[in-house]
């Protein structure tokens, strides 16, 4: 059975799940950028994630009983293994320097179809990016998508960027 598109029940997203852990999750790291009819390239899970239809440990699980680590190591996160640990985000490994830039323009699918009680970007809630141990956190006014393309969203970068510890060199 296909999983649907954007998945609206529990069952949908562990359906679309299994799909993509059967197989196009090899090609995750080659496919990811490209669009295609469908999307082939990625998961289509962020929405079921953002609403808690499953977990982030859930979908590391599923894909690692199917796949070693190495073969598909650009899909599950760096920190995809403190995930499993616990249900949800961990805090930020100790030595590391990493920064979030949240959206907060509700645009797109995801705020039509699924139901976005807090500010997010339509997809991704603020409170979703705010990881435990953060450097620094900013919002910029940009939708899901919207923020490939923000002017915003490159200043934030480009500032989170400047205040980065000198010689860092070990973030994420």
């Amino acid at each position: 059975m296909a999983a649907a598109l954007i998945p609206a029940t529990r069952a949908e997203a562990l359906q679309a799940l299994r799909d993509f852990a059967d197989g196009p999750v090899l090609r995750y790291a080659y496919r990811r950028n490209h669009i295609g009819e469908g999307h082939p390239g990625v998961s289509r899970l962020s929405a079921a994630v953002a609403h808690r239809l499953i977990t982030e440990a859930e979908i590391v699980r599923a894909v690692l009983q199917i796949h070693k680590p190495a073969a598909v190591e650009k899909f599950p996160h760096p920190l995809a293994a403190a995930v499993v640990e616990g249900e949800g985000l961990p805090a930020v490994p100790a030595g590391l320097d990493v920064s979030a830039i949240a959206g907060t323009v509700a645009r797109g699918l995801g705020r039509l179809l699924l139901r976005f009680d807090e500010p997010g970007d339509g997809t991704v809630a603020v409170s979703e990016t705010r990881i435990p141990g953060l450097s620094r956190h900013v919002t910029v006014a940009a939708s899901h998508s919207g923020q490939l393309f923000s002017p915003a969203t490159v200043e934030a970068a480009v500032s989170l960027l400047a205040g980065a510890p000198q010689g860092c060199g070990k973030g994420l």
